[in-house]
Parts: structure tokens; C-alpha cells; sequence
């Protein structure tokens, strides 16, 4: 279609449980399903998603903050995760 303007996400995890280096999946245009061997960190890449878009993270079934570091610091203050979106413009 003319004048339709079409982007590509990509997710950016670090810190985040078995993500502890800078990692990025994607693009992930039209994706349908997370297919992978096990432990290679599909359900980390879901409860990452959840994590960035869940508003309520005091939700019953959500995991403590503890447990989504990949390396805790000494002081919690030094301790990051990093879960971001890229979204591409096509051209």
C-alpha cells in the first residue's frame, strides 16, 4: 500500500536473568512463535516483555525483583537490567 509506513522491533536485554551481555533479538516482524532449545531463554524473553509492559508489578504470579538480576551487586543501587524496544522505520 502507498503511504503505509511499516517499522521493525527488536528487543535489547541486558542483566535480565540468562541475558547478562548486551543482547538483541530481532527483528522480529511478523514473528508467530518463540521456537528454540532448551534453555537458550524463551521464557526469559517473555517474562522481559511482561516486565516491560506489566504496570502492576505487584501482581501475585510476578516474580520477585531479586530474581530477575542476572548479577547482584552488594548494594542493590549498582544492580541493573536493561529491556529496551528499538523500533525501525522501513524504507
Amino acid at each position: 500500500m502507498e503511504g503505509t509506513e511499516k517499522s521493525s522491533v527488536t528487543v535489547k536485554l541486558e542483566g535480565f536473568k540468562t541475558y547478562k551481555k548486551t543482547t538483541i533479538l530481532g527483528p522480529l516482524d511478523g514473528l508467530i512463535g518463540i521456537f528454540g532449545k532448551n534453555g537458550s531463554g524463551k521464557t526469559n524473553l517473555v517474562i522481559a516483555l511482561k516486565f516491560l509492559f506489566d504496570l502492576n508489578l505487584k501482581q501475585k504470579h510476578s516474580l520477585p525483583l531479586n530474581q530477575l538480576f542476572t548479577q547482584l551487586s552488594p548494594q542493590l543501587e549498582n544492580s541493573f537490567i536493561k529491556i529496551g524496544l528499538i523500533l525501525t522505520k522501513k524504507v
